[in-house]
């Protein structure tokens, strides 16, 4: 179609609009997070009245943003509380949707070259309502400290995506059979020129999913710039660090192993194949990509060191989520008691969070909360995360621990 032609321009006008203005937040900032350890990592904005700053703005550092946990307590993270990752921030500028296209190449028989515009219009539109989790979630947790940045609960986020499901994408453009990974990667640039780039390797059967998507849209909006704007991949159930922001490209490979697209799979992002010992070095020919979630659950309310009325009913909140497409149960144990069935709440949607309700009445002093989840597969949420050198998966269980008063 001519790059002229009135719908498309009208449409790329206000594509370019919607993402834009998504961008402008109307609630607090989220907190950076940074180096410092746990402890520190206290969120930047607690008050919701607290007067917003534009901290999406394309160019403007911190990229690390940490949902402060008491706006996770919904079910669907609005786009502006959503927690931001990002190795090297976003693109210098906003794509200019007239030029900008997603290239399908590699071991494929019809190599693709898309605009946003083409898949908005020559694809059905697929959706999916999905925890998204940065694998450093949880990190400012694990005993002893693990490097990097002190993520503790706000990394994550549970979105409504839509966009163009991933495998109607490869279909078009006919890879190879015997195709084993799609190499992935977005604009994003280092500014060390000797840096490498970021380029992801998603397995063929993930690829392939019915649920693996290339999201334009993220709860009903434009993609922000900070989440990817204007294409995001998808991939429910598994780890942030294999949903690409900015997405560019797309390479096919039949042959070779994923290691081969470089160090964002070779190197980072892998943890030991069985348990590490601290200040052990672990070889990489004994590591894995960290891909999957596991199973986890955070209580939302009350919050650690809340004070509640003694004897009054105390409602606790949570959500609850796994790598697997649903959760089972959440239980709820005060003061080291036994582990209740806290009530699941809202719809079970695959590779959405579950809302979890508990309810009870503590006497005067302080107790503590804890919530664990199971989930369809029967794996239970353990006591604490196991410990690697860089600090992934964290999914230890939670305690909170309040004050009741008369």
């Amino acid at each position: 179609m001519n790059s002229t032609d009135p719908s498309r321009a009208q449409f790329v006008a206000s594509a370019g609009a919607a993402a834009i203005g998504a961008t402008l937040p109307a609630v607090p900032a989220l907190a950076q997070s940074t180096a410092t350890p746990a402890a520190s990592a206290v969120p930047a904005a607690s008050a919701p009245a607290a007067p917003p700053a534009p901290a999406a703005a394309p160019k403007a550092p911190p990229h690390d943003l940490e949902t402060p946990i008491e706006y996770l307590n919904t079910w669907i993270t609005p786009n502006d509380l959503h927690f931001v990752r990002a190795h090297y921030g976003p693109p210098a500028a906003y794509p200019d949707l007239n030029v900008w296209r997603l290239a399908v190449n590699g071991d494929a028989g019809n190599p693709l070259s898309l605009s946003i515009f083409d898949l908005r219009t020559q694809f059905e539109p697929a959706s999916v309502t999905a925890v998204c989790q940065c694998a450093g979630n949880g990190r400012g947790l694990f005993t002893p400290r693990a490097s990097g940045a002190q993520w503790t609960y706000g990394g994550v986020g549970n979105a409504r995506w839509t966009g163009v499901r991933l495998a109607d994408i490869l279909a078009r453009a006919k890879i190879d059979p015997n195709t084993k990974y799609i190499a992935t990667s977005g604009a994003d640039r280092p500014a060390n020129p000797n840096a490498p780039q970021v380029v992801r390797a998603l397995p063929i059967d993930k690829a392939l999913d019915k649920n693996t998507i290339l999201a334009y849209d993220m709860n009903g909006e434009g993609l922000p710039m900070l989440h990817g704007t204007p294409l995001r991949l998808v991939v429910p159930g598994w780890y942030g660090n294999h949903w690409i922001k900015w997405m560019t490209n797309l390479v096919a490979h039949a042959s070779g192993v994923p290691e081969d697209v470089g160090f964002w799979v070779a190197v980072a992002y892998r943890i030991p194949d069985s348990p590490a010992t601290p200040g052990v070095p672990v070889l990489p020919a004994n590591t894995h990509v960290v891909a999957q979630m596991d199973v986890k659950s955070e209580i939302l309310t009350p919050l650690d060191g809340d004070v509640v009325r003694a004897g009054a009913p105390l409602f606790v909140q949570g959500v609850a989520w796994s790598g697997v497409p649903s959760i089972r149960l959440v239980e709820v144990s005060v003061d080291g008691g036994p582990w209740r069935p806290a009530q699941l709440q809202g719809d079970a949607l695959p590779y959405a969070w579950r809302r979890f309700s508990y309810t009870f009445s503590p006497s005067e002093g302080s107790h503590v909360i804890a919530s664990r989840a199971t989930d369809e597969t029967g794996a239970v949420q353990p006591i604490a995360g196991i410990w690697n050198p860089a600090g992934y998966m964290y999914n230890g269980i939670m305690r909170v621990t309040i004050d009741a008063r008369a």
